[in-house]
C-alpha cells in the first residue's frame, strides 16, 4: 500500500524471532494446531498490515533466519546501541530495493526486550535526521513499546507488588516470600545502579545485577505457576512457540520465504545470553558489549535461567 505508512517491529528476548509477532499477535495469520494437532495458520482479526507496511525484522544475526558468516565470537553486536546502527543500515538497504512500500511515514515498534530496541533505533533514526543524514524518503513519527523492559530500576521495585498485591487480588507467592522479595529490592536497586555507571568492559556487574535482581524478584513469581503475562492465567506460551516453530520449519512456508535451509528455531538462547550484559541498562549510550573473558559467568546464567 503507497498510501500507507511504514512500521518495523522488532520482537524482544532478547534473540526471539519477529516472526513469533507476525503469526501469534498482530499479523496477517495466526497460527495453532487444529484438531489433529497439526500447526496451521488462519486469517488474523487483528492483523496491524491491515492499516500499514509491517517489516518484522529478524535481529541482530542468528535470530530466526536472520544471519552473519562472520559473526560467531563477535560480541559487538550484542547491545542496543549496536542494534540502531544496524537497523539504520537495514532501513537505507530496505529505501535503495522497495522505495514505493510506504508514504514515508516511519514508525518504530518493539515488545518485551525491545523496550531497549526501539527507543534506541528510534532516537538514531531522529538524530539521522536531525543532522541532515536521514534514509531517504523516510520521516520518523513515532515509536511504541509494548510490555517492554525499559528501565529495570523503576520496573523491578514492583515485581513484589505485582505478585502478592495485584488488583485482581492474585496472591502468587505467599507473605513471607512478598516480605523477602521487599527486602531484596534495595540491594537489586544498588546493583543496577552500579551497573549504569560502570564502564569497564571487563567487570561482571551487570551480570551480577541480572542474577541478583531476577533470582529475588522474579523467581518467585515464576514458580508460582502463574503466566509470567497474566497473572489471571496458569502455563505458558510454550505449545504457542512449538507451533510456530513447526508452521515455519514447513517446506512450503521455508520457500515461501526465501530462507535458508538451516532450520528456524523460535529463540536463540546464544544471542539471549549474550544481551545480558545489556539487560540492566538504562540508556542507551551505556550499552556494553559482553566480554569475551566472561564467557563462563555467561554459561552460569545460562544453566539458572535457561533450563
Amino acid at each position: 500500500m503507497e498510501d500507507a505508512p511504514l512500521v518495523v517491529w522488532m520482537s524482544g528476548g532478547p534473540g526471539c524471532s519477529s516472526l513469533l509477532a507476525a503469526m501469534m499477535e498482530n499479523g496477517p495469520c495466526k497460527v495453532s494446531r487444529n484438531e489433529n494437532g497439526e500447526a496451521v495458520a488462519d486469517p488474523s482479526l487483528y492483523a496491524w498490515n491491515e492499516k500499514a507496511n509491517v517489516l518484522w525484522v529478524d535481529q541482530p544475526a542468528g535470530v530466526g533466519f536472520s544471519y552473519d558468516e562472520n559473526v560467531e565470537g563477535d560480541t559487538s553486536m550484542f547491545s542496543y546501541d549496536q542494534v540502531a546502527t544496524n537497523m539504520i543500515a537495514f532501513l537505507h538497504r530496505w529505501e535503495e530495493r522497495f522505495p514505493s512500500s510506504h508514504n514515508g511515514e516511519l514508525f518504530i515498534f518493539a515488545e518485551s526486550f525491545g523496550g531497549h530496541y526501539a527507543p534506541a533505533v528510534g532516537r538514531r533514526v531522529f538524530d539521522s535526521q536531525q543532522a541532515g543524514k536521514s534514509v531517504p524518503g523516510l520521516t520518523l513519527k513515532g515509536i511504541g513499546v509494548g510490555n517492554g523492559l525499559t528501565n529495570p530500576t523503576i520496573q523491578y521495585r514492583y515485581a513484589s507488588e505485582f505478585a502478592y498485591r495485584n488488583t485482581y487480588g492474585i496472591k502468587a507467592v505467599n507473605k513471607t516470600t512478598y516480605e523477602k522479595m521487599n527486602a531484596a529490592l534495595p540491594e537489586c536497586e544498588e546493583k543496577i545502579r552500579k551497573c549504569n555507571e560502570d564502564e569497564n568492559e571487563e567487570s561482571n556487574g551487570c551480570i551480577d545485577a541480572f542474577v541478583f535482581c531476577n533470582q529475588a524478584l522474579q523467581m518467585p513469581y515464576m514458580a508460582s505457576g502463574r503466566n509470567i503475562y497474566d497473572v489471571r492465567d496458569t502455563g505458558n506460551y510454550q505449545d504457542d512457540l512449538a507451533a510456530v516453530t513447526e508452521f515455519v520449519n514447513s517446506d512450503k512456508v521455508k520457500g515461501a520465504l526465501d530462507a535458508r535451509e538451516q532450520p528456524f528455531t523460535a529463540c536463540n538462547m546464544n544471542v539471549y545470553v549474550r544481551f545480558l550484559f545489556d539487560w540492566m541498562k538504562v540508556r542507551g549510550e551505556l550499552a556494553q558489549k559482553a566480554p569475551s573473558k566472561n564467557r563462563r559467568r555467561q554459561q552460569q546464567v545460562t544453566e539458572i535461567f535457561c533450563p
